[in-house]
């Protein structure tokens, strides 16, 4: 959360505390929606409040900057009289600098990243034991700005991002730049530290994985990365077609492709070829009914493929080759431990069938079904009446703030609403699970 609502100025909250006056000047709530959190001004300055408690002022606090841990420490850039600092836990964890351009929490546990404007250009600083008395700082390079919304981070410490200087465009990784390239897109950094993307440079299309260039293409469409990071998949373009290359092998061309769908040990994928349709799984060509609903192809954990077939006006949902059951609607497939799970709709009721088992789901948010990343729990969101809830495989339903969701599209300029609402049963399936004792 980092600033779910900055009040306009003729707003502003006036707070009369004995006799000095005090501006409410952004308020919203932590990520867990328990405490009000605030920046309010007075003669002293700018502090923050969480549940009330104040920090120690600053000559100004950026709301847009401010940001949660997991475990609930706040971070945000402060300026004081010498310039613009980093602020955790209350104390200031970097020099100062002219700006501080963006705060994050790293997934690296009590590490903290920053893009900072300096006297050198933009560098992007990682501060390792942010929490801790004598925390640990990393630079990288000056670079003349830094790619938005490109940082990705590890829970090993490994940071990479898109810089730009006046060579050109380089994934930089840890505190080394890469080869300078004319474009990069589609970042994906392992767990380990490797990287790969997509690139553009002397005038044709490349693929970069942990390190090794392969191309020239003519052009590239996407890259898929199996999860856990081992298999980097891209639709590539030479003078054939469109094929799907993971570095090792390359499929046969076709007319289009779309759907790309990797695992470690399988690629699945939709393809035109002379106007047919068709699924392809490692090679060969999945059974298949009517034309298939873009965006449902899915890979299941045993390396069969589950996917809607559009029949006149019914939807058939077909799993390793056999038609699961014909509806109004379906979608939102997803795989599970048990094979596979989807929402639809049938006879008016809307429905979530987890291996083979149907519930009731009534107001069901189309769009939001997730998986847990083992399968082994799903979760959706409801809005039954107008009320949001959190309807789980594996627990009961959780009532969810609606107040959280607006905040959270605030803050996030130029989202949806259904990236939200996805995003926040994404994360409620993160959340560590109890071990039964």
């Amino acid at each position: 959360m980092r600033s779910p609502r900055t009040l306009p100025a003729a707003a502003l909250a006036i707070l009369l505390t004995g006799c000095h006056s005090v501006a409410v000047v952004w308020e919203g709530r932590t990520p867990d929606g328990r405490s009000v959190a605030r920046v309010v001004e007075d003669e002293e300055g700018q502090r923050i409040e969480i549940g009330g408690a104040p920090s120690k002022p600053w000559d100004a606090i950026a709301p847009e900057t401010i940001t949660f841990s997991p475990e609930g420490a706040v971070a945000f850039a402060a300026r004081a009289p010498e310039g613009w600092t980093v602020v955790a836990d209350g104390r200031a964890v970097l020099p100062t600098s002219r700006a501080i351009r963006d705060v994050s929490w790293s997934r690296e546990q009590g590490a903290l990243t920053a893009v900072l404007d300096t006297a050198r250009g933009t560098e992007v600083v990682v501060v390792r034991g942010a929490r801790s008395d004598r925390p640990v700082l990393t630079r990288g390079p000056a670079l003349d700005g830094i790619a938005a919304e490109s940082l990705v981070t590890t829970r090993d410490g490994h940071v990479a991002y898109v810089g730009m200087d006046r060579d050109g465009v380089h994934v930089v990784l840890g505190v080394r730049p890469g080869r300078a390239w004319d474009a990069i897109a589609r970042l994906h950094l392992s767990e380990d530290g490797r990287a790969s993307y997509l690139a553009r440079g002397s005038g044709h299309a490349w693929v970069v994985r942990h390190a090794l260039t392969t191309g020239p293409f003519e052009d590239v469409a996407d890259l898929v990365v199996s999860p856990d990071g081992e298999r980097v998949a891209a639709l590539v373009l030479d003078a054939q077609g469109w094929r799907v290359d993971d570095g090792a092998t390359t499929s046969e061309p076709f007319d289009a492709v779309g759907d790309l769908r990797v695992s470690r040990d399988h690629v699945a994928f939709r393809a035109v070829l002379g106007g047919e349709e068709r699924v392809v799984v490692d090679g060969e060509t999945a059974a298949q009914r009517g034309p298939i609903a873009p965006g449902t192809l899915t890979l299941l954990h045993d390396g069969h493929v589950a996917f809607v077939a559009r029949d006149g006006r019914s939807h058939l949902v077909i799993a390793k080759g056999e038609i699961v059951g014909a509806f109004t609607w379906a979608g939102d497939l997803i795989a599970t431990r048990g094979g596979l799970a989807f929402a639809a709709e049938e006879r008016g009721r809307l429905v979530i069938v987890a291996d083979g088992r149907r519930r009731d789901v009534p107001g069901l948010v189309r769009g939001t079904l997730r998986a847990s990343p083992d399968g082994a729990r799903w979760a959706a969101l409801s809005r039954p009446e107008g009320a949001l809830r959190l309807v789980r495989s594996h627990g009961p339903d959780l009532a969810i703030d609606v107040a959280v969701v607006t905040e959270e599209l605030v803050r996030r300029r130029g989202a949806d609403a259904r990236e939200v609402l996805e995003d926040l049963v994404v994360a409620a399936l993160s959340r560590p699970q109890p071990r039964a004792r």
